[in-house]
């Protein structure tokens, strides 16, 4: 393909070839974006960080693959997390910028190993030699997700060729939450021997495990990562009575009914995924989660049928982490993940709320679960926030997210009049698109703050009068991000507008890295524009 073709017409192009080579969400970004040529080919590699995360989408990648990448990834952002200073970013850049290329050119393994030498290179000195043998290991049920009887196995199982050797002699230790359906919580740890065919822990009836593995020699503990399953009475009877409870919600007409019964359908076929022979793209607690649509099942009629749905168990442990599908009109809808502070009473106190828009490739987990192992969730959450994460698609979300805001606003105590954005990558272009849907609307509602994160283009605010436009801009990218020309670009054309931008570039950061090393700055900016009213 050749640099003098018309920006469009290569755009399609690539998009054909990358989706003839299996690489759909590459193709998506470079067809949905049309970047400058200038920049095309040498940002392209930057669609890494939307597909290694654990919420890949991809289509010609295994579930398996995307979950462990996954967890990869967590663990790298996990250790990360723990000192963001310039002089320990640059110890992950150059083993990132490798893993990048490697992805891009479709060798997983080494893009794999990328993530790991990166995660390694941030662990103490005396660490690096067991870390590197660590590394390759990945952890492998032996059958179901769901515990059938009292026991669940699972393997170690080299996931790829390291340079670290095994030590001479090692401990795997199980570290696991027990949570049972009555909530009772409980902490429990195991040592296992080394290198046997399988290991098998015992489980208690109707429960949730988190397990946690690692490996302890010379003192020294190494995360290999972790796993979620469950032991779940009348498991498959329970899901058949939530079909026919819930059959009649496909007629529903008020909004909030149709919407509770499109989220329990949704819900049940990841569980029936869960129990079948694919993991998934990220952790599920499954009791907890088939008690909530059980409890949704109860109170669907109800308009606040969103949050009276959190069980007792939710409110006890925190676990409101949950997934919507919002039905609209005309059968358009919404696939959302959304996070409810914890204290949230009634509908009296209306509280900001934030929306999080993904990277190509992505999905709703996707701002939930990495961009920093989560981050941005306990941010919302220490401010008693609400997170708001949509799944987009080709035709973006499916509802115009302002009619998503508006309707969630009937059943969540969402202040309309302060809700902030962060979009990463194609993410980050897409929340223009909801700065001028909302402008075209003509409506009173309007985004507050937008941060947007590695990567943007030149867009023009439709409708433009600078006394009327409420909106703030924090735009952001990182030295050796691939998206930063775009974000460069897009905060340029702002300020040949007029409107208030403040642009902030990091140091020794990738695209991959740039949301999790500016989050602490894009809450700053919602702090300083988003003000919680009494």
């Amino acid at each position: 393909m050749r640099l003098f073709f018309h920006r469009k017409a290569r755009s399609k192009l690539l998009f054909l070839e990358n989706l003839k080579a299996g690489g759909f969400s590459a193709g998506l970004f470079c067809y949905h974006l049309g970047m400058n040529k200038k920049y095309l080919f040498r940002h392209a590699p930057f669609l890494f960080a939307a597909l290694i995360s654990v919420s890949l989408c991809d289509v010609v990648f295994s579930q398996s693959i995307r979950f462990d990448l996954g967890q990869r990834l967590r663990r790298l952002e996990a250790e990360l997390e723990k000192d963001l200073s310039e002089s320990n970013r640059v110890k992950a850049l150059q083993p990132m910028e490798g893993a990048v290329q490697n992805f891009f050119s479709g060798r997983l393994d080494d893009a794999a190993q990328g993530l790991d030498q990166a995660w390694v290179q941030l662990l103490p000195d005396e660490q690096q030699v067991l870390a590197q043998w660590v590394a390759g290991l990945q952890i492998k049920p032996v059958g179901s997700l769901l515990a059938d009887g009292d026991q669940f196995q699972f393997q170690l199982t080299q996931r790829f060729e390291t340079n670290g050797k095994p030590p001479t002699t090692y401990e795997v230790r199980c570290s696991w939450q027990r949570l049972s359906d009555q909530g009772a919580e409980e902490m429990d740890k195991v040592v296992l021997p080394m290198q046997p065919d399988r290991y098998t822990l015992k489980l208690k009836p109707d429960s949730d495990y988190l397990i946690h593995v690692a490996i302890l020699s010379a003192d020294f503990e190494i995360s290999v990562g972790e796993i979620a399953v469950a032991r779940i009475a009348n498991f498959y009877q329970r899901l058949e009575q939530l079909k026919k409870r819930m059959a009649a919600g496909k007629k529903a007409t008020p909004p909030w009914q149709a919407s509770a019964a499109a989220t329990v359908r949704q819900q049940i076929r990841v569980l029936e995924q869960w129990a079948g022979p694919n993991d998934l793209e990220t952790l599920l607690m499954a009791q907890q989660e088939l008690q909530r649509l059980e409890r949704i099942a109860d109170v669907a009629a109800l308009p606040d049928w969103l949050a009276s749905s959190l069980t007792e168990n939710d409110q006890q442990l925190g676990n409101r982490r949950l997934w919507v599908k919002w039905m609209g009109p005309g059968r358009k809808s919404a696939k959302l993940r959304i996070a409810i502070p914890a204290g949230l009473q009634g509908m009296d106190k209306r509280v900001p709320c934030i929306i999080a828009l993904h990277g190509a490739g992505g999905s709703e987990n996707m701002f939930l679960d990495t961009y920093g192992d989560g981050k941005i969730a306990d941010l919302c959450e220490k401010r008693g926030w609400i997170l708001v994460s949509p799944r987009i698609g080709l035709g973006g979300v499916g509802l115009p997210m302002q009619e998503v805001i508006k309707q969630l606003a009937e059943v969540l105590p969402i202040d309309s009049e302060q809700v902030g954005v962060v979009g990463h990558s194609m993410g980050a272009a897409y929340s223009m698109q909801l700065v001028n849907e909302a402008q075209d609307a003509r409506s009173d509602f309007q985004y507050q703050a937008v941060a947007a994160v590695g990567g943007g283009r030149p867009t023009k605010i439709a409708n433009l009068d600078a006394q009327a436009l409420q909106t703030q801009f924090f735009v952001a990218a990182g030295s050796n991000d691939f998206g930063r020309g775009g974000a460069f670009g897009l905060h340029n054309a702002l300020e040949r507008q007029a409107v208030d931008s403040t642009w902030q570039e990091y140091a020794e950061t990738e695209h991959l890295g740039i949301v999790q090393i500016c989050l602490e700055d894009v809450f700053e900016f919602f702090d300083a524009t988003l003000t919680s009213k009494d």
